[in-house]
């Protein structure tokens, strides 16, 4: 009877202390999948936000070109006036 409480206490002790680095294992694991996704979602939104930027960019730069055309065609016209 003593022999199998103290087999029965031995393998829970073992059981328990297997059972604690399996979890600490797999915790690890976990987190290290969780930063290398997240590392890559940071990437992806890096690169959507450069596209983003760089089409705004572009885009203002039109614009600006084509404000700068009409104040020109403006001042044209209005020496054409002055002149004429």
């Amino acid at each position: 009877m003593y022999v199998q409480a103290v087999k029965k206490q031995l393998y829970q002790k073992v059981y328990d202390e297997v059972r604690s680095e399996v979890k600490n294992d797999a915790l690890a694991q976990a987190e290290e999948e969780i930063e290398r996704r997240t590392g890559l979602r940071k990437i992806e939104e890096y690169k959507k936000l450069t596209w983003s930027g760089l089409l705004v960019a572009f885009w203002a730069g039109l614009l600006v070109n084509q404000i700068t055309n009409i104040i020109e065609l403006s001042d044209r016209l209005s020496s054409s006036i002055t002149l004429a």
